[in-house]
């Protein structure tokens, strides 16, 4: 499942087609939510392109493990999360006119205030 910047939310399961993903989606943040990937560098390709990056370390999240892609208003934000609950089905969609979204998790985690603390820190990497 490559990211379809036309939709205003996406989510797919896949965390091998991080790479793919991050690419297509043209990212202006991106956020690693849990462990590095396996593959070297733990980082999926492209993440050098994206002008914000930031890791937040975390033993589990209460999202479905996969990469998550969100139209925000400033550009695409792509959330990858390595350690979480089991992965969902794919999906993608747009916000309804109140801001909501059939996706029902995600999008909050990047304005989340473990998300800002982390911007604060510049938690363990962050894109030159």
């Amino acid at each position: 499942m490559l990211a379809s910047p036309g939709f205003d939310f996406e989510y797919g399961p896949a965390l091998g087609e991080a790479s793919e993903f991050l690419r297509a989606s043209n990212a202006t943040r991106f956020l690693l939510l849990g462990e590095p990937l396996k593959s070297r560098p733990g980082l999926p390709d492209g993440f050098e392109d994206v002008h914000e990056c930031r890791h937040v370390q975390a033993s589990e999240a209460q999202l479905p493990t996969g990469i998550y892609r969100f139209r925000l208003e400033d550009g695409c934000a792509v959330m990858l999360v390595t350690v979480g609950v089991a992965p969902g089905r794919p999906e993608r969609g747009d916000r309804a006119a109140d801001g909501s979204s059939s996706l029902g998790y995600g999008a909050e985690v990047i304005a989340s205030s473990e998300v800002e603390a982390a911007r604060a820190a510049k938690d363990n990497f962050e894109c030159q």
